[in-house]
């Protein structure tokens, strides 16, 4: 004689395993988001790391501490940004794909990074210093 499952037991096990779908894809989401977080604001401090490391380096040897942080193009797609101060350059993104933890060049001394779809940081280098130019609560998150 077959054993099959009844259609209560096969439902009820629809049930359970959609209550675990639901509970685990925002705790997956929410981990996801943080990691994306997490990676923004180490390059952050690696950036500005480099632009210190840079600046002290050209006094000590008596150079001009203006510099470029790359000779990159504007917009390129894979091209590697900050790397003038970077032992390892991070690479490009461009507009119109805007990869989710990803720096975007906008113009000679604006970088972008988008950490979600629609939302992004924007920041400008001059006279040695990396700067938030988006909203200052949305910075002082990321910084």
């Amino acid at each position: 004689m077959k054993k099959t499952f009844s259609l209560l037991e096969t439902i009820l096990v629809i049930v359970i395993i959609s209550i675990l779908i639901a509970y685990f894809i925002p705790k997956a989401k929410k981990s996801l988001n943080f990691a994306n977080s997490s990676q923004i604001k180490s390059e952050l401090a690696l950036i500005r790391n480099g632009i210190l490391k840079k600046i002290t380096k050209n006094r000590l040897l008596g150079e001009d501490i203006t510099f470029n942080l790359d000779e990159e193009s504007v917009q390129a797609q894979n091209s590697k940004l900050f790397s003038n101060i970077l032992d390892f350059p991070l690479l490009s993104t461009n507009l119109s794909k805007k990869e989710i933890g990803r720096w975007i060049k906008i113009s000679k001394n604006r970088y972008r990074i988008y950490f979600s779809q629609e939302g992004f940081l924007d920041y400008s280098y001059g006279n040695g210093v990396f700067k938030c130019l988006s909203d200052k609560e949305l910075c002082e998150k990321y910084e």
